[in-house]
């Protein structure tokens, strides 16, 4: 397996190379590398690795940033703000991120677009390739399609407002840049529709070209499966409003997996043991080390120096009997609060989710919620309540009040996983954030507000002419 993924991160930097600093064609593809249909496989295995490491997708960002945004962890009022990551966070924490600052923002653009040129190599490679293997070839380009279409997801997520700000979502998004010969065109900022369009067709063609005999069906969870795509789509399809199309992703998923919600008590050690029995995808614990999230705010009992705390605030919103407040959340012999989600040490290995069962019966409650679908929302929102342990009769609820209560669950459940802050920014809700340290500015921000996005980076800016930056940077 180490010798597998060696490999496959080998061919993935011979297909993409530094999507900011690349002169020379050649650099980014060698065409001997994707002439056959193992090196292709290969090379799709390393979009996995490359996933997870440094500075990439599923770095620590994507579990700080929203989080901090949203006011579900602050800054430890124990330490100096500028301790380690703590500083490297506190310009985005008060909406005053620099452009300049190619340390955080520069290199995460820069890695989604390489992750973007990898996978695009082989979406157009392996139909190319003589080999009668059909089967292969349709699982690979469906691997690669997903995992582009996350990458992308994400840009928009950093770098463009959310659907609604604009009539038709026509403000900018981010260059689509899908091509091999795309990446030495200046290209200008696509529109947000044009990119979420190009991500509901990568996602729709990887289901279309998925099958039961995919080439990684053992241990599935670890690997991009049909379950894990339409739960994607009931993502996608949320985020834009499209709530007919949401509900129906998440019925494919729904009713074809064979997972289910935890009961309460089995909660606490499915994630301590990081054994995430409903995770519809999680990267594997082989691919790379943790970045470190204990650190940030885990609860390793050993290390009482996390560098971000659980807010008051986001524990108010839980029942007392809340196994998610009682049991994932931990308060240490400093008195300050941790999650028991991310209970690894530093360094030590271990799983990321990507997405779980529980998020898909949030997003098709809330979409129903948006049709006017009560009855089906209160059943799927009933289920996520059973698991936490905290009985709430929801037919004590009236229909107007039950889409507060499902934004609320949200936050409860999908807490410390990257959602908080996205949620609002799509919800077109303002941020107001209760524990914060008295030496920083700027602790709530009113929507809409051109700092709930994040400056393209300067040498982004450099490379690329076309480039508009964001307003107010």
């Amino acid at each position: 397996m180490k010798k597998m993924i060696w490999i496959g991160s080998l061919l993935l930097l011979f297909s993409c190379s530094d999507f900011l600093t690349v002169n020379d064609p050649t650099q980014i593809a060698n065409d001997e590398v994707l002439n056959n249909l193992d090196n292709a496989e290969l090379a799709t295995v390393g979009l996995y690795n490359y996933m997870v490491t440094e500075q990439s997708m599923y770095d620590e960002f994507i579990y700080v940033y929203p989080e901090l945004m949203a006011g579900n962890i602050t800054p430890n009022p124990d330490l100096a703000l500028t301790v380690n990551e703590i500083n490297r966070y506190v310009n985005l924490y008060q909406f005053n991120a620099r452009e300049d600052d190619d340390g955080l923002i520069g290199s995460l653009y820069g890695s989604y677009y390489e992750l973007i040129m990898a996978a695009s190599n082989i979406i157009e490679a392996v139909p190319l390739i003589e080999d009668v293997r059909t089967d292969l070839k349709n699982a690979l380009i469906a691997e690669a399609s997903a995992i582009r279409a996350l990458a992308y997801f994400f840009l928009l997520q950093w770098y463009g407002q959310d659907v609604a700000y604009s009539n038709g979502a026509n403000h900018p998004g981010v260059p689509i840049i899908s091509e091999r010969s795309d990446l030495f065109a200046t290209r200008a900022r696509n529109t947000v529709a044009e990119v979420y369009l190009l991500i509901e067709t990568d996602l729709r063609r990887s289901a279309d070209l998925w099958n039961t005999s995919a080439i990684r069906s053992a241990n599935s969870r670890f690997w991009l499966n049909e379950d894990a795509i339409w739960g994607l789509l009931s993502r996608v399809y949320l985020y834009q409003g499209k709530y007919q199309q949401a509900i129906a992703a998440a019925d494919s998923c729904l009713q074809n997996t064979n997972l289910s919600l935890l009961p309460s008590d089995q909660l606490l050690s499915d994630w301590g043991n990081q054994q995430l029995s409903e995770t519809l995808w999680t990267l594997s614990a082989d691919f790379a080390l943790s970045t470190g999230i204990n650190s940030l705010y885990g609860s390793n009992i050993a290390n009482e120096e996390q560098e971000f705390v659980i807010s008051a605030d986001l524990r108010s919103i839980f029942e007392s009997d809340d196994v998610r407040l009682s049991d994932l959340m931990i308060r240490n012999t400093l008195g300050l609060w941790s999650t028991a989600k991310y209970p690894f040490a530093v360094n030590q290995k271990a799983l990321k989710p990507i997405i779980r069962l529980s998020e898909v019966y949030l997003n098709r409650a809330e979409a129903n919620i948006q049709l006017g679908g009560t009855a089906e929302a209160r059943a799927d929102l009933e289920r996520i309540i059973l698991q936490s342990g905290s009985w709430t009769d929801l037919s004590n609820i009236a229909n107007e009040d039950l889409w507060s209560f499902l934004q609320l669950e949200r936050r409860r459940e999908l807490a410390f996983e990257g959602h908080a802050f996205l949620d609002l920014r799509r919800w077109q809700q303002s941020i107001e954030r209760n524990d914060y340290p008295d030496e920083l500015m700027n602790a709530d921000m009113a929507y809409p507000s051109d700092f709930f996005v994040l400056p393209l980076p300067q040498s982004a800016l450099i490379q690329n002419p076309s480039l508009m930056q964001n307003p107010s940077y």
